[in-house]
C-alpha cells in the first residue's frame, strides 16, 4: 500500500512538532522518496531544501556500530535523487533567521550578508534560489539576504552549481572580473594576493569579462575551458582542456562492502587524483559499507565526517583525515 502524506505534515516536521509516530511515518515515506518527490513542489523552495536536509541528517544517523575483529563497522548510505543534493550545511533565509553550517561565519552588515569559511575543509552552502556553493578554506562570499538579483561578491575559491533561471542571470564579482551564468557549474579562484583570477567551467556556458571598461572583449567559456585574468597586465584570456583541475568536482558512484578505510582512501585517491591519508592509524581499521551515488569528493568527505566523527583538512590535492 502506498503511503500518503500531506504538505501540512511536512511543515509540521520542519517545525519539530511531530510526535514519534508521525516522524517515523515521514521517514518511512522518505525511503520511497523518488516516487513521492513531486509532492515537495507544493512547498516553498526553502522548505523543500530543509526537508531534504533534515531527512538526510536522519538517514546518516542510522549507523551500525558494532565491534568486529578488524575494528569498527560503519554503514553509510548516499541516497540518489533528493538525497544527492547533500544539503549538509544550509543557509536558510525565511524572514528573520538563518542557520549556518559548522565553521561558517555569517556576518550581517546592514543589508548584505558576509559568509566566511573559517575551517580547513571545503564547506557547502545552499543559496536562497536553490543554487549550491562549495566554499574553500578562508574564502568569503557577500550577497543580499533576499537574493532577488542573484548577485554575489567573492574572494578566495568556490565551486558553484547554479540553478537555472532564464529571467535572472547569476552574477559573481571576483577581484576585477564579472562572471555571468544562467544555469551551470564552475569554479572561481580569486584570491586577493594571487597574480591572476581563474574561472573554470565544468558544465554549461559561462561569460567572463573585466569589471573595468577598458575595451577588452568578454570571453564565453564551455565545459573544460578556463578564463584567466592577469592582474599585472590586465589581460583576459581563454585556455582549453582544464578537466584535470575539476576532477574533485566530477561526480562519481562508488560503493564499498565492508571495505577497510585503507581501501576506501585508496579508491578515492585513484578516482579523484588526490592524496587522502589519515593522522590516526586506528581509523584504518574501520570497516565501511557505503554507497556514494552520484557524489563529488567534497560531498563524500562531508559524509565521512558526519558518519565517522572525524574532521579533515585540505591543501590542494593533500587531504588529512583526523579522528575527533
Amino acid at each position: 500500500m502506498k503511503k500518503e502524506i500531506s504538505p501540512a505534515l511536512l511543515e509540521k516536521y520542519l517545525n519539530g512538532a511531530c510526535d514519534p509516530e508521525e516522524e517515523a511515518f515521514i521517514l518511512a515515506w522518505y525511503d520511497s522518496f523518488e516516487e513521492k518527490s513531486g509532492l515537495l513542489e507544493e512547498l516553498p523552495h526553502a522548505s523543500q531544501q530543509q526537508v531534504k536536509q533534515q531527512m538526510m541528517n536522519r538517514i546518516r544517523s542510522r549507523i551500525t556500530d558494532s565491534r568486529r575483529s578488524r575494528g569498527r563497522r560503519i554503514r553509510i548510505f548516499a541516497y540518489a535523487a533528493a538525497a544527492a543534493v547533500l544539503l549538509l550545511g544550509i543557509v536558510r533565509f525565511a524572514g528573520l533567521y538563518q542557520v549556518s553550517p559548522p565553521g561558517i561565519e555569517t556576518i550581517r552588515v546592514q543589508a548584505p550578508l558576509m559568509v566566511t569559511n573559517l575551517t580547513k575543509s571545503i564547506r557547502y552552502l545552499s543559496l536562497p534560489d536553490g543554487s549550491s556553493v562549495w566554499l574553500s578554506p578562508g574564502s568569503r562570499l557577500e550577497y543580499d539576504s533576499a537574493f532577488t538579483q542573484r548577485e554575489i561578491s567573492m574572494s578566495g575559491e568556490a565551486f558553484f552549481d547554479v540553478s537555472p533561471d532564464p529571467d535572472r542571470p547569476f552574477v559573481i564579482y571576483s577581484s576585477e572580473t564579472v562572471t555571468r551564468v544562467l544555469g551551470t557549474s564552475f569554479r572561481i579562484r580569486a584570491h586577493d594576493n594571487a597574480p591572476a583570477t581563474e574561472v573554470t567551467v565544468a558544465t554549461g556556458k559561462v561569460s567572463v569579462e573585466t569589471r573595468r571598461k577598458n575595451g577588452s572583449p568578454g570571453i564565453t567559456l564551455l565545459p573544460n575551458q578556463q578564463a584567466v585574468y592577469l592582474k599585472e597586465t590586465k589581460e583576459l584570456k581563454k585556455t582549453e582542456n582544464r578537466q584535470a583541475e575539476l576532477r574533485i568536482w566530477q561526480k562519481a558512484s562508488l560503493s564499498f562492502d565492508n571495505a577497510s578505510m585503507r581501501e576506501v582512501m585508496a579508491a578515492l585517491n585513484k578516482h579523484f587524483g588526490v592524496k587522502v591519508r589519515t593522522a590516526d592509524p586506528g581509523l584504518n581499521d574501520y570497516l565501511l559499507k557505503a554507497d556514494f551515488t552520484d557524489q563529488n569528493l567534497p560531498a563524500i568527505l562531508e559524509m565521512l565526517e558526519k558518519s565517522l566523527n572525524i574532521s579533515y583538512e585540505i591543501d590542494d590535492e593533500n587531504i588529512l583525515l583526523k579522528l575527533q
